[in-house]
């Protein structure tokens, strides 16, 4: 229940956990926009290059949230979050180090972390600051080709290697 709080303090008025995701464009019904706060991005992963429409990131209670939660290095007693909107890409360098994991679950052991889906990553922002950040990750979702598609993050099976937010409001 921590973590839902927590999250619900970060994802700034993110629906429900019930709550249905977001249609995909070519589902939307008359009238309606996609989620502005929901950008188009490539993923960079190996050999492979995704583009995916609606990208937003889910946990196991809470769906849609339309920024990197997670922690600043050295400032583990916070939870906090960087919208997409100020996001041009953010580097996956790799899960979470032990002693790292072991700063950020002191006290929070009621979270239900997984240290296996927490990832060191480099974010660089649309006004060209950088800063490294732990950001927490279990899934991340979108449409691509109009289907809905959707990846588990847990130790990054597909070998994330950077994610660019192509459309901003």
């Amino acid at each position: 229940l921590l973590l839902i709080g927590a999250l619900s303090a970060c994802a700034g008025g993110a629906p429900s956990p019930e709550a249905d995701p977001t249609p995909a464009p070519s589902e939307l019904p008359a009238g309606q926009t996609p989620d502005p706060q929901a950008p188009q991005v490539e993923i960079f992963g190996g050999s492979q290059r995704l583009v995916i429409d609606q990208f937003r990131i889910d946990f196991s209670e809470m769906r849609n949230i339309y920024a990197l939660v997670g922690f600043y290095p050295d400032q583990w007693d916070k939870m906090e979050r960087v919208p997409f909107t100020e996001i041009n890409e953010f580097q996956i360098r790799g899960i979470v180090e032990d002693g790292t994991f072991d700063r950020i679950f002191k006290d929070r052991e009621d979270f239900r972390l997984n240290k296996q889906e927490i990832f060191k990553v480099y974010v660089r922002l649309n006004n060209g600051d950088a800063f490294d950040y732990y950001a927490i990750i279990p899934r991340i979702r979108g449409f691509k080709d109009g289907q809905r598609w959707e990846q588990p993050m847990s130790g990054n099976p597909l070998a994330v290697d950077r994610i660019v937010i192509r459309t901003n409001p």
